[in-house]
């Protein structure tokens, strides 16, 4: 038996088997990645808070304010900006169902000039999720 007398794939057959491998392959990746990045679509659109007061005196923001959103709210966190400084803390005691109340007195150092935003978390997927937006806002914030 010679070696010159055996016959290989065609060149044909070899670039269509190649080229069903790559879209296979293709394929299989598109549909692993789809749930990659499916986190931060979260939909905050149904999460609204009616303001009765927000406010503050004494070194105290007073918050009283009802769930009239469609999602239970897990968690609260209140921005503050103010000339010395800017930060976020979680509001304690915050989850409050559909129609609940919420009133909070929260300890903050407050000027003339500060800036209050409160941002919900709700729970997709089994994971408390915070929202980006926030759902009220005071700016500045009025003495009570």
């Amino acid at each position: 038996m010679d070696i010159m007398n055996k016959r290989g794939m065609s060149p044909l057959i070899a670039t269509v088997l190649l080229m069903a491998f790559a879209v296979a392959l293709g394929g299989m990746i598109m549909n692993w990645s789809g749930d990659i990045g499916s986190e931060s679509t979260i939909d905050c659109s149904a999460v609204t808070l009616s303001i009765n007061k927000l406010c503050y005196s004494n070194n105290k923001i007073e918050l009283n304010a009802r769930n009239t959103g469609e999602k239970e709210i897990q968690e609260l966190k209140i921005i503050i900006k103010n000339s010395a400084a800017e930060y976020t803390m979680n509001v304690a005691d915050s989850k409050f169902n559909k129609g609940a109340p919420i009133n909070k007195e929260i300890p903050a150092v407050i000027d003339n000039n500060t800036y209050i935003g409160l941002i919900p978390s709700i729970k997709a997927s089994g994971e408390i999720i915070s929202c980006e937006k926030t759902v009220a806002e005071k700016d500045p914030l009025p003495k009570c």
